[in-house]
């Protein structure tokens, strides 16, 4: 099967994000490291300069925290030891004034969280805690400023996947995190919510790897379609090489990708789907084509026993896949022909494999699909045929499953 991954397709984006708003809210991704019976310790150092700690344009320059942690195999949380107190210089005007960020007995936890980070990155939030601790305090000659345990905005620290200096897997933690905090001294008094510790950290061991993953696992098992962890995003990659065939008139796409949602081991899999870039072979004519899948109300259903179905948000509606005579017809929306599969169940040819290993599993569905009943709303049967045999649906795609 052939693949392609950089299609555009900038006009179906408002489309997905109004027809997939129901899918539920993913479960946090998590750190990998060490096992249950060998816990791995970590050093987690700043990187880039100065660790900021700022009150509405106020600015402190202070060392990096450092700390220790460790990891037995896989957590949502990070939560660090022994987090070290640091010096502060003011940076923002009148500069020079001395402080001190005492921890005493906090440390920042790290959630990696289930959201999109920007590009390479997963988004999460970065927390002071435990509930017992502190409060976390910036001294300074004029002003007290007390940070209680709570917990940071989502989005407030991104996640990625780096080399360490020891060569091994490392992750970068970086953080603009606001908190509220308390204030004494010459400054006055009040609790205010600007405050923002701006920084970056390196997690790494000289002697193991840890990373940060947001892959589920996604497999054929005994209950059908399983992952590791639920519930699960599912995509594929923008892929070529799916057909329609009708009556020996073909419509194939440059690319078709896939898209569901799994709650739990099932025995059917319902899945969006899109597709463009296609064209029409009519008569022994290359035309342009279009296939409506999810812009027709409609999704793929795949049973774990090897058959696939259609389903459709309301009585009427079908999958519809059009031909075109040429492309002013197509932007007139003036088709040669028009077939629409409307729902139904039962149709076999599907055939499915676990690639990958452990989380990064991914399950291969490969059609060869036949007997899809169908009809030709537009065109004669000289030019589009006839709906005696069927149609058939050849392809596949290869999905993965994200937290």
């Amino acid at each position: 099967m052939k693949r392609t991954t950089n299609l555009g397709l900038v006009t179906l984006v408002a489309l997905l994000l109004t027809m997939l708003a129901g899918v539920p809210s993913a479960s946090a991704s998590r750190f990998l490291a060490g096992s249950a019976e060998s816990p791995a310790a970590f050093d987690i150092s700043g990187v880039d300069g100065n660790f900021l700690v700022s009150f509405n344009g106020i600015t402190y320059g202070c060392e990096a925290p450092q700390a220790i942690a460790a990891v037995a195999g896989m957590t949502a949380t990070l939560t660090p030891s022994g987090t070290e107190d640091s010096s502060c210089e003011k940076l923002s005007f009148p500069s020079g004034e001395e402080a001190t960020l005492e921890m005493d007995g906090c440390s920042f936890i790290y959630r990696p969280g289930s959201q999109e980070g920007s590009e390479g990155h997963l988004g999460g939030t970065y927390d002071i805690g435990p509930a017992n601790c502190g409060p976390v305090v910036l001294d300074s000659q004029s002003c007290v400023r007390e940070f209680s345990p709570q917990s940071g905005k989502v989005g407030s620290a991104e996640y990625s996947n780096v080399k360490g200096g020891a060569g091994h897997d490392a992750v970068r933690i970086d953080s603009n995190a606001h908190f509220e905090y308390t204030r004494h001294g010459g400054c006055g008094t009040g609790t205010f919510n600007n405050g923002a510790f701006d920084g970056s950290w390196l997690v790494q061991s000289d002697s193991t790897g840890i990373r940060v993953e947001d892959d589920a696992g996604l497999y054929m098992g005994g209950k059908g379609f399983e992952a590791e962890e639920f519930p699960v995003s599912l995509t594929s990659p923008q892929e070529s090489g799916n057909l329609w065939s009708f009556a020996g008139r073909t419509v194939e796409c440059g690319a078709q990708q896939f898209l569901g949602e799994l709650s739990g081991p099932a025995t059917t899999l319902s899945l969006d789907s899109y597709a463009t870039g296609c064209t029409a072979l009519i008569l022994g004519s290359k035309v342009p084509a279009s296939v409506s899948i999810l812009e027709s109300g409609c999704h793929y259903v795949f049973n774990s026993a090897g058959t696939m179905g259609v389903a459709c948000q309301e009585e009427g509606q079908a999958i519809e896949i059009k031909a075109y005579s040429n492309t002013k017809k197509q932007e007139a929306n003036e088709p040669l022909c028009t077939y629409r599969i409307g729902a139904q169940t039962g149709a076999s040819g599907v055939s499915y494999s676990t690639v990958g290993e452990g989380l990064n599993r991914k399950l291969e569905v490969d059609l060869a699909v036949s007997g899809l009943t169908y009809t030709v709303t537009v065109g004669n049967k000289l030019t589009c045929g006839n709906t005696t045999y069927g149609a058939s649906h050849t392809g596949g795609a290869t999905l993965a499953g994200t937290l």
